[in-house]
């Protein structure tokens, strides 16, 4: 499997490719290589379920939705 980060920045005043290229250096420098995402995907929101938690579910859908097409 290839990993992949969903990002929800608070203000979309940054470019994306700066925050996105200063995520891949942080995760290089922090997290075994296996464990680096192959995929970073922004988002305005990220999924809540009702409970108020992350809702990796649909993140899962979506990531299966955009790799299928």
């Amino acid at each position: 499997q290839r990993i992949a980060a969903f990002v929800s920045l608070n203000s979309n005043d940054g470019n994306k490719n700066e925050i996105k290229e200063k995520i891949l250096e942080c995760c290089r420098n922090n997290l075994p290589e296996y464990s680096i995402p192959h995929e970073i995907i922004f988002k305005d929101k990220l999924p809540m379920t009702n409970m108020g938690k992350m809702d990796y579910l649909a993140l899962e859908k979506e990531l299966n939705d955009i790799r299928s097409s």
